[in-house]
Parts: structure tokens; sequence; C-alpha cells
């Protein structure tokens, strides 16, 4: 494999063939096979935990460590380089700086982003976790927080595990219920995003449902 890979680059490399490579044993590419079978596929081996991958046969601590190292390389890749001022524009950029923490969860994870009038980045917070399909969050939770950083407006994102972005009912009631509270306080409320694991979200405010009744502020 060597010399192609030389030649080609790992861009060349199957799935399979990459991750024989970080597993690095006599019996490698077998173990790799094995792995991505058993687990079904990359997306389903990052969500291992390390004691669940060294009981694969033949994994153990060491190459379990590699594989978990490797899969979080790229997580952190995916998310950008942080020290960086983070500035979101879209709702396309919030998304690609959250999907890597929040795509493959199993369980619903809130999030809260905390911008200032020119919607950097001031803090990030994970709010609740809940079960596989439910969260419960307070708007009064939320603002706490953009008080303490005295944050101009906020961005709330969670992920649906079961893959459907579009809202529920519950949803819609909780968007409703923080607008209403920053239109109180004067902390404006961007956007509701929901994330699933397929590429594909839901924006409140791209979909037009969420509406600022005071001075609109556009992503």
């Amino acid at each position: 494999m060597s010399s192609c890979l030389i030649a080609k680059g790992v861009a060349s490399l199957s799935e399979q063939e990459l991750l024989a490579l970080v597993i690095g044993s006599p019996h490698a590419k077998q173990l790799a096979a094995d792995l991505l079978q058993r687990a079904g596929s990359l997306v389903a081996l990052e969500r291992l935990g390390l004691q669940q991958l060294r009981r694969f046969y033949g994994m153990g601590v060491a190459r379990s460590l590699r594989v978990k190292a490797a899969l979080e390389l790229g997580r952190r890749l995916l998310a950008g380089d942080e020290r960086q001022p983070i500035c979101f524009h879209s709702s396309d950029a919030v998304v690609d700086h959250l999907r890597p923490q929040l795509a493959w969860q199993q369980r619903e994870h809130f999030v809260v982003l905390l911008l200032d009038s020119r919607h950097r980045l001031l803090r990030q917070e994970r709010l609740t976790m809940g079960t596989t399909n439910c969260l419960h969050v307070h708007p009064r939770d939320v603002f706490h927080l953009a008080a303490q950083e005295m944050a101009t407006a906020v961005i709330v994102v969670h992920n649906h595990p079961g893959g459907d972005p579009q809202p529920s009912s519950e949803d819609v009631a909780l968007t409703a219920r923080l607008l209403e509270a920053g239109q109180l306080l004067g902390i404006v409320l961007l956007d509701h995003i929901i994330v699933a694991d397929a590429g594909c979200f839901y924006s409140f405010r791209d979909s037009g449902t969420l509406t600022v009744l005071e001075a609109p502020a556009t992503l």
C-alpha cells in the first residue's frame, strides 16, 4: 500500500484502508473490515466509547485509543480553529460550527450561542442534555447566561437524534417563549436551529417561522 499511498495520497484510500493505517497492526486490514462491518459505518464507529471499542477482538487499549484519537482529530478539524473570532451571519455557519459536536449524538443536547452586536461568539454553553427524543429547557436559563455575558443576541441549537430536523410542537412552543422573553429583556433571539445526523437542519428564521417584532436582526 505504501507505494500507492505515496503516488496517490491518502484521499485515494477507502475507509477500510484509512482505518487500517490508524490501527497499524499486522492484521490491521482485516480488523478494519471487521470494525466497519460490525459498527455499520464510520458515524456509528465514532459513537462507540473507548470501552466498547476495545472489546472488539484484536483491538485492545492501544489500538482503540489510536482509532478514537483519529476520529477526534477529524471532529476538531470540522469544528474549525477556535482561536479565531467566530462570527455567525447565516444558519449554515452555525450548523458548520456545531454539527461535529451535535449531529451524531444519541441524546438531545441544547446549546446556547451568546453573541455580541456584530454576531461574534462570546460564549458557547451546553445548557442541558435530554433523552433520545426529549429535553427540558426554560427561557430564564438561556437569558441568565446571556445577561452574565452581556450578550446582545442569542442563537439556540439542539439536535434530533432520530434524523428528522422538523420541529416538534414542543420545539415551536419553546421558540415562542424564548422569543417573548428575549423581547422583554432586549436580547434578540436570532434563530433556533435543529440539527439532524444526515447533513440536514431546520432553521426557524430561514423558514420564516421566527419573527422578531422589534428591530429585526438579519443573520
